[in-house]
């Protein structure tokens, strides 16, 4: 569903909306969340595993309006 940005003094996150959220459901497969980015000139996807930014592997995703979040099942 459509969740609100969240203004406050640090950028909204993938990790912030996801704890918004209440976090992943039983089948979600974390490792491929992907964001899709509609700028003016193009529509940019980014492939992100949630477990590296967890693990501090690689830096939190900075969201932006409008974002779409698509978090695949995995029903492995």
């Amino acid at each position: 569903g459509r969740q609100p940005i969240v203004k406050g003094r640090t950028a909204f996150t993938l990790t912030k909306l996801i704890a918004l959220c209440g976090d992943f459901q039983e089948f979600a497969d974390r490792t491929k969340v992907r964001i899709i980015r509609i700028t003016p000139t193009a529509r940019e996807q980014f492939l992100i595993d949630f477990d590296d930014i967890i693990e501090g592997k690689r830096p939190d995703f900075e969201l932006k309006p409008d974002d779409l979040v698509v978090v695949p099942e995995n029903w492995i």
